[in-house]
């Protein structure tokens, strides 16, 4: 009887067990389910993430694109202010040459006007010496005059004297 109380409890143990093996298989199973959702989750996930690993070097692209863009405009910017500056520096040239060419006349302003002064003087030397010719003429026209007033009076006696002989 023992062994038939054993078997009994070892049937019991067993049935035991078994229930226990069927509980551990459910949550097994349960687990797989799990495990399969989760493992789906992580393919979904590494999807977005390579999704979004895309969308951000796509997105680093254009931004280099843009500053090679953008390099370019300053390049050409640089050429437009190298390009200014020789201009500006031709300009200055031209600057210092209208400079000296200003200097130039303006010592040939002050020579004219020197000589402009010399000539005032001179002209009013002439003026002088106009009025004394204006003088000397005067008294001279006068001395004419009378010379004529009297070879004139002289004439008519002469013809006078000349009617009443013939």
């Amino acid at each position: 009887m023992e062994d038939t109380a054993t078997l009994k409890s070892l049937g019991t143990t067993v049935g035991s067990l078994q229930v226990s093996v069927k509980n551990l298989d459910s949550k097994v199973s349960s687990i797989d389910t799990k495990v399969g959702l989760l493992g789906d989750s992580i393919v979904s996930l590494e999807s977005t993430v390579h999704d979004l690993a895309a969308a951000v070097q796509n997105g680093f692209l254009r931004v280099e694109k843009k500053f090679d863009e953008v390099d370019t405009r300053f390049d050409a910017m640089d050429s437009t202010f190298d390009t200014m500056d020789l201009r500006f520096d031709a300009m200055d040239t031209r600057f210092d040459t209208m400079g000296l060419h200003l200097d130039g006349l303006d010592g040939r302003v002050d020579s004219v006007e020197s000589g402009f002064s010399g000539l005032s003087r001179r002209i009013g030397s002439l003026e002088n010496r106009f009025d004394e010719f204006a003088e000397d003429l005067g008294a001279i026209a006068r001395a004419v005059d009378k010379d004529a007033v009297t070879i004139i009076n002289h004439e008519g006696r002469i013809t006078a004297l000349e009617s009443a002989q013939y």
